[in-house]
């Protein structure tokens, strides 16, 4: 298993370029690495940023209370799985 982490610019949000970088690292990384999991963490308020991991293709989101950007607080972890593992 693996994790992924983005950040993007305050001017360049909501443009696409988090969905189309996370979906192009996960499409290339999967195979490259012989990766069948990645795990992704957001804060649980950054609705954008959710809704982001779904549209590719993250589910299974489970919130916790866990040091995320220094301090202590809810986050959800999203997991991706390649479709044709076994």
């Amino acid at each position: 298993m693996s994790e992924i982490s983005y950040a993007i610019a305050e001017d360049s949000r909501r443009r696409g370029y988090g969905h189309e970088a996370v979906v192009a690292a996960c499409s290339w990384g999967a195979p490259a690495f012989g990766l069948t999991k990645i795990v992704a963490l957001t804060w649980s308020a950054n609705l954008v940023s959710r809704r982001m991991l779904v549209r590719a293709g993250f589910s299974d989101s489970v919130e916790v209370t866990q040091r995320f950007q220094g301090v202590d607080q809810a986050v959800c972890l999203y997991t991706w799985r390649l479709l044709d593992a076994p």
